[in-house]
């Protein structure tokens, strides 16, 4: 493997590990190099202020504690591909807590579009989204689905601004689903973009029961602006890690396998 490909992979192994962290030892084992070839490595990623080096290791650039600073805005089909197995099993769930004549919001979240999958048409349910592509997939599948309208954002499918909130106003949601870019202890539910923030609060504001859907990635990574507190909506993940247990309400799907 030449040095340039082997960096690139430092760097997203970096970033995808749990722990956000990895030693020389384990990165030498698996690149099947020397411990003084990642050293090398490491010394020339830190250099060009791609990854931080801490005590015998590394860690992405934008890690601090054990907090990861994510403030990517990745596109929508992008995200409809990473972690499928877990959307599906947290979507499969979520449609069981729809009943037959609700009036329920669905955020513009790839989590959130695949309950379309699972829930039936004959609980006349109505929906209203902010994703163009959410009211797509409601109404193939048959459902009454009403769209906000507003400024689009297209890189992640989601409508926003005055328009789209005010759109919400003569709304009372007895259920909403939310999708969120990340979870932590202190700021609690972020995504990276204020506006979109906004809209997700102004939804939120509007709904009697709100969920946040994550799956086991979203722990402990930061992003810019916080759009609800963890007692504003009660979260369901594939895997709740322990330490956040006695911090926010949650529905623990791995839990429920046992």
């Amino acid at each position: 493997m030449k040095d340039s490909n082997r960096e690139d992979e430092i760097i997203n192994l970096l970033e995808e590990t749990p722990e956000h962290y990895l030693t020389v030892s384990a990165l030498a084992t698996h690149f099947n190099v020397s411990e003084s070839t990642i050293r090398r490595d490491l010394a020339r990623l830190y250099e060009q202020h791609k990854i931080s080096k801490m005590h015998g290791g590394a860690a992405p650039l934008n890690y601090a504690g054990q907090f990861l600073f994510d403030n990517g805005d990745r596109e929508f089909p992008t995200r409809a591909y990473l972690e499928p197995f877990s959307k599906r099993a947290i979507a499969a769930y979520v449609s069981s807590l729809i009943k037959p004549g609700s009036c329920v919001y669905l955020d513009a979240s790839t989590t959130v579009a695949t309950i379309s999958d699972f829930v039936t048409a004959e609980k006349n349910v109505l929906f209203v989204t902010n994703s163009p592509d959410i009211c797509n997939r409601m109404t193939s599948a048959g459902h009454r689905t009403l769209l906000t309208g507003g400024e689009l954002k297209t890189s992640t499918s989601a409508f926003v601004g005055e328009y789209a909130e005010n759109f919400l106003d003569d709304f009372n949601f007895n259920l909403g689903f939310f999708g969120t870019n990340a979870i932590h202890p202190t700021a609690c539910f972020t995504t990276p973009d204020y506006i979109e923030a906004m809209m997700k609060k102004k939804a939120i504001s509007r709904t009697y029961q709100a969920y946040v859907l994550a799956d086991h990635t979203k722990f402990d990574k930061i992003a810019a602006v916080t759009f609800a507190t963890f007692k504003d909506a009660i979260l369901i993940a594939d895997q709740v890690p322990e330490r956040y247990k006695t911090l926010v309400r949650y529905v623990d799907l791995s839990a429920k396998k046992d």
